[in-house]
C-alpha cells in the first residue's frame, strides 16, 4: 500500500515540493502575512482550511505556470487522473487558480463558487477557466487574442509556441487598428497552429523552429500537403487557399526566427533561417503554389455566373420599402431590442443594394463615420459646372466615406429615408440595450458585433 503523503505540494514561496505542505508554511514561513492569517485560526477550523487550500493552490499554479513556460516537468492537478492524461486535458479554474479536469471543471465552479458564477449569461459561465501568465516577449494584446480563442488542441498550441504569438505580434503592429484585426491575426495564427499539429504527427518535427529550417523542407511540403488535403493522383488540393496562406506564413516566420536569433546571438539559426527564406522562395511555387492555384483557377471552369431577374429587384426594393416604413414606426412608437434589430437589418440590407458595394464594408459602418459625415454645401464653382440633373442628385443624397478592402476610403450614397432610419438607430441605441462599447452602425442589441449584410440579404430575399 502506498504513502498516504505521496502527492507532492508546491510552495508558493519558496518553489519547492512539499508532502506536508502546512508544516513547511508554517515553519519555513510562519512570517508571512498569508500563513500567519491562516494559523490564526483555531486549528481544525473551516477558515483556517480554506486559506491553507488556497495558499496550496496558488503554489501549483505557479509551478504549473513555470512548467508550461520551459517545456519541462509534470503540472500538479487538484485531483489526479488514475492514467497519464496531456495538459491539454486539464484547465485551470478562474476563481481558486486550482488545476483541474478540463470534464469537471464547471462541477467544481458550481459547487465551490456558486455565488461567483450565480446571475451570470450561458456565454458568461463558459469564463470560469483562466490562462497561464503570459510569455515575457509577448505583447498583451496578443496574448488575450491567443486566449479569447475556443479552448481547444489549436489554441493550446497557439498559447504555447512563442514563434506563432512573435507572428501575431508582427501582425497586429503592421495593420491598423480595428475590429476586424484581430479576427485576421486569430485565423493566421490558427493556420500555423493546424500546421505544426499536422506536422508533429506525420513528420519527426516538433516546433516551429524546426519548421524553418532548410533540412527540413520536405517534411513542411508533406505537412503543408496533408492538411490543405493534397491528392497525388489529380495533383488537386481540397483546401487550395489554406496551402496558399501557409506559404506567405511560413515565410513570414522564417524571417521572424532570424530576427530573433540574431537578437539572442544565435548567429547558426539565423543563418538556417535565411537559408529557408531562400528555399522557399525558389520551390515553393513547384511544389505547392501552382497545383494550388490550378485548383482554384479549374473551380471556375463551366461556373454559371448567376444574375438577378430585374422583375427580383424590384420586389425586393418593394418588400423593403414596405418594412422599413414599418419597422421605423414601431421603434418610435415602442423601442425595444427586437424593433432595432428589424429597422438595423433591414437599412442594411437597403443600402448594401443601393450602393452594390461589398455587404461587409457597410455592415461594419461605425457610428462615429456616419455622425461625422461631410455636410457642408457645395462649392458654387463645383455647382456650376453640373448638369441639372447631377444638381439633383447632390441635393438629394448624402455621402458617408467608410473603411475597405486594404483599408481603402469608399463612399456610401445615402437616400432620406435610409438617413430617418440611422438617425433614429443612433438616437435609440441606449433605449434599447446597446452596450456604449460598441462602435457599429447596424450594431446587435446587448452586443458588441455587427449584423453581416450577406445574412440579412438571404433573410429578405427569402420573405420578399
Amino acid at each position: 500500500m502506498g504513502s498516504k503523503y505521496n502527492k507532492k505540494q508546491y510552495c508558493l514561496f519558496c518553489q519547492k515540493p512539499f508532502s506536508k505542505l502546512a508544516r513547511h508554511l508554517e515553519s519555513a514561513h510562519g512570517s508571512e502575512h498569508d500563513v500567519a492569517l491562516a494559523f490564526s485560526f483555531a486549528k481544525g477550523s473551516r477558515k483556517r482550511r480554506e486559506m491553507l487550500r488556497s495558499l496550496k493552490k496558488r503554489g501549483n499554479f505557479s509551478h504549473n505556470a513555470t512548467v508550461e513556460t520551459s517545456g519541462a516537468g509534470d503540472l500538479v492537478a487538484c485531483r489526479r487522473p488514475v492514467t497519464s492524461k496531456p495538459s491539454s486535458d486539464f484547465l485551470h479554474c478562474k476563481f481558486c487558480q486550482g488545476l483541474y479536469a478540463r470534464k469537471s471543471l464547471w462541477r467544481h465552479v458550481r459547487s465551490s463558487h456558486k455565488e461567483s458564477v450565480q446571475g451570470e449569461s450561458e456565454v458568461g459561465r463558459k469564463g470560469i477557466y483562466m490562462h497561464l501568465p503570459k510569455p515575457a516577449s509577448v505583447k498583451d494584446a496578443v496574448w488575450k487574442i491567443a486566449c479569447d480563442m475556443n479552448n481547444d488542441e489549436i489554441s493550446t498550441v497557439v498559447r504555447n509556441e512563442c514563434d506563432i504569438l512573435h507572428l501575431g505580434e508582427s501582425l497586429y503592429n503592421s495593420r491598423k487598428p480595428y475590429e476586424r484585426r484581430n479576427h485576421y491575426i486569430r485565423q493566421k495564427m490558427r493556420e500555423m497552429a493546424r500546421l505544426l499539429i499536422e506536422a508533429r504527427a506525420i513528420t519527426p518535427l516538433k516546433s516551429m523552429e524546426d519548421l524553418v529550417m532548410p533540412t527540413n523542407f520536405p517534411h513542411v511540403i508533406k505537412a503543408v500537403r496533408s492538411v490543405a488535403g493534397y491528392s497525388e493522383e489529380s495533383n488537386t488540393y481540397e483546401i487550395p487557399s489554406l496551402a496558399l496562406k501557409l506559404g506567405h506564413s511560413l515565410a513570414k516566420v522564417a524571417g521572424i526566427v532570424q530576427c530573433n536569433a540574431i537578437i539572442e546571438n544565435r548567429h547558426d539559426v539565423a543563418e538556417f533561417a535565411k537559408n529557408f527564406a531562400i528555399l522557399h522562395q525558389k520551390k515553393w511555387n513547384e511544389s505547392i503554389s501552382a497545383a494550388a492555384l490550378g485548383t482554384l483557377e479549374q473551380a471556375k471552369w463551366n461556373k454559371p455566373q448567376l444574375l438577378p431577374f430585374t422583375q427580383d429587384v424590384t420586389t425586393l426594393h418593394k418588400f423593403l420599402s414596405i418594412e422599413h416604413a414599418k419597422y421605423m414606426k414601431d421603434l418610435e412608437e415602442e423601442p425595444n431590442k427586437k424593433s432595432f434589430a428589424n429597422l438595423a437589418k433591414v437599412t442594411l440590407t437597403q443600402v448594401v443594394l443601393f450602393n452594390r458595394r461589398r455587404e461587409g464594408e457597410v455592415s461594419k459602418m461605425e457610428l462615429q463615420s456616419y455622425t461625422s459625415r461631410d455636410l457642408t454645401e457645395l462649392n458654387p464653382d463645383i455647382v456650376m459646372s453640373l448638369s441639372e440633373i447631377e444638381r439633383r442628385l447632390a441635393a438629394h443624397f448624402e455621402r458617408v466615406e467608410i473603411r475597405g478592402k486594404r483599408s481603402r476610403k469608399v463612399p456610401v450614397l445615402l437616400t432620406p429615408n435610409m438617413i430617418a432610419a440611422m438617425d433614429l438607430l443612433a438616437k435609440k441605441k441606449e433605449e434599447c440595450q446597446i452596450p456604449k462599447e460598441n462602435i457599429y452602425m447596424f450594431t446587435c442589441p446587448e452586443a458588441l458585433s455587427y449584423y453581416r449584410g450577406s445574412d440579412c440579404f438571404c433573410e429578405y430575399a427569402k420573405k420578399s
